[in-house]
């Protein structure tokens, strides 16, 4: 599944206080009137370059996603809908927030097809596949002029081997496991840039469509 466009997003990174596509249905799911998706991941900690006083740093990602359907022709859809998500992270200081929060209105244009990966039986697919994921934030009040209440882009690049069971009709779970590439910090308006070391990462999923 391809879709465009994301509207009216409120983000916060917090002190003192996200690029995937949505995911595809199963073929005999198509024409669903809402669909909704809760997945979580957890990548193993790894240590920031040039920030070596901060430790080794693992991360917890999670995000609900409620859309809404509308079939404009064929595989082609119209979708209105909610996205939010956080990433909470094990080790913080005035540079590197405890976490990222984001609420998101979401405006699709979405063409529905079915994914290139192995299938070994019509309810159990195995892929392998790349994921980009990240956003914009604000963090919160430091002691860093550089990074107090500053705009960073927090952003991530995974690859990963994964496999998608259909429960039943309707219901998919679907978990993956894989080396997550770089994790990235850029404070892109006070200078500094953070990359982390590669780390393992696991992740799990639970789609519906009603």
């Amino acid at each position: 599944m391809v879709g465009f466009l994301c509207l009216g997003e409120t983000a916060l990174g917090g002190n003192n206080a996200p690029l995937q596509s949505s995911p595809t249905p199963n073929p005999e799911n198509l024409g669903a009137p809402w669909s909704f998706d809760l997945n979580s991941a957890y990548t193993l900690g790894s240590r920031i370059q040039k920030a070596g006083n901060l430790g080794s740093q693992a991360e917890y990602r999670y995000e609900i996603e409620a859309l809404r359907n509308f079939r404009i022709t064929g595989d082609y859809y119209l979708q209105f809908g909610i996205d939010y998500e956080r990433f909470d992270f094990s080790r913080s200081n005035s540079t590197f927030p405890y976490a990222f929060t984001s609420l998101s209105g979401e405006i699709l244009f979405s063409y529905w097809s079915g994914d290139t990966c192995y299938t070994p039986n019509d309810r159990l697919e195995i892929y392998l596949g790349g994921e980009l994921i990240g956003d914009s934030y604000r963090n919160g009040p430091t002691d860093d002029r550089r990074t107090n209440n500053a705009i960073v882009e927090y952003e991530e690049e995974r690859l990963g081997l994964g496999l998608s069971y259909t429960l039943r009709k309707g219901i998919d779970f679907e978990a993956n496991a894989g080396w997550t590439l770089e994790r990235t910090y850029d404070y892109i308006r006070s200078g500094p840039i953070y990359h982390s070391k590669g780390a393992p990462y696991f992740r799990v999923d639970l789609s519906f469509a009603l």
